[in-house]
């Protein structure tokens, strides 16, 4: 008996180039390619355009609310009256803008209220006030010409201390034409002139002030009275009519 080899399996074929198989070749599925990336990449972009939608619609909704605030405020000021006149309003006809009396809330004597001519006002010391005033050439023979006009102004002071005060024509001063005049010393020609004359508490002196002034200023202007080194508040009198 012959021993007989098996016979050598069959060797299959090498499929041929380009990966197709030989006939009969059970077929094998495609690998399917990983699209992780492409979707992430799609995420980022569809969440991006979602963003910027937000951010304009809110953008959209501010630029509303704004433009119809500015619509009613518009509204608001063509129906407000504007510079309405009421009939007490008018004024009359011919009659203009008169300015407030601001010396309606100053007390009377005080610079911006000067006490008009036979007033008494007083301070602390003394109680003063304008009983004549005279314009002159001369203030008798021997007396030195003026520069312009004598102001003779006659006035009385009376003691309200409960002690001796002394009044000399150096108290008062001539406020007119936007200077202030000392009074002159050509006083000294009147017998009723002051001088450094003691007054006792409760008495009272009237006497004569001297200013020589410009023509067109004799006659006017403010007559400020303040003793000398004394701290009280200055009275100030009108000296014209």
């Amino acid at each position: 008996m012959t021993d007989q080899s098996p016979p050598p399996p069959p060797q299959q074929p090498m499929p041929p180039q380009g990966g197709q198989p030989y006939y009969g070749q059970p077929m094998m599925p495609p690998q399917k390619k990983s699209n992780t990336l492409r979707n992430v990449i799609i995420g980022v972009i569809a969440f991006f355009i979602l963003m910027c939608g937000g951010c304009f619609a809110v953008v959209g909704l501010s630029a509303n609310e704004v433009a119809k605030e500015s619509d009613k405020i518009k509204s608001s000021d063509a129906t407000s009256p504007k510079d309405e006149k009421k009939p007490g309003d008018a004024k009359p006809e011919g009659k203009k803008d008169e300015p407030e009396d601001a010396s309606n809330n100053e007390p009377v004597g005080s610079k911006d209220n000067p006490a008009p001519r036979g007033k008494a006002v007083e301070n602390k010391s003394a109680k003063y006030q304008i009983d004549k005033v005279e314009v002159r050439d001369s203030l008798g023979q021997f007396s030195d010409a003026p520069g312009g006009k004598y102001v003779v102004v006659t006035l009385t002071v009376q003691n309200v201390k409960d002690e001796t005060i002394q009044v000399s024509s150096e108290d008062f001063k001539l406020q007119v034409g936007g200077n202030e005049i000392d009074a002159s010393d050509q006083a000294f020609m009147l017998d009723n002139a002051f001088s450094y004359d003691d007054l006792s508490p409760g008495l009272k002196r009237t006497g004569v002030v001297v200013f020589d002034v410009a023509p067109k200023d004799a006659g006017k202007g403010v007559l400020k009275a303040q003793a000398m080194l004394s701290m009280d508040e200055a009275i100030y009198l009108v000296v014209g009519k």
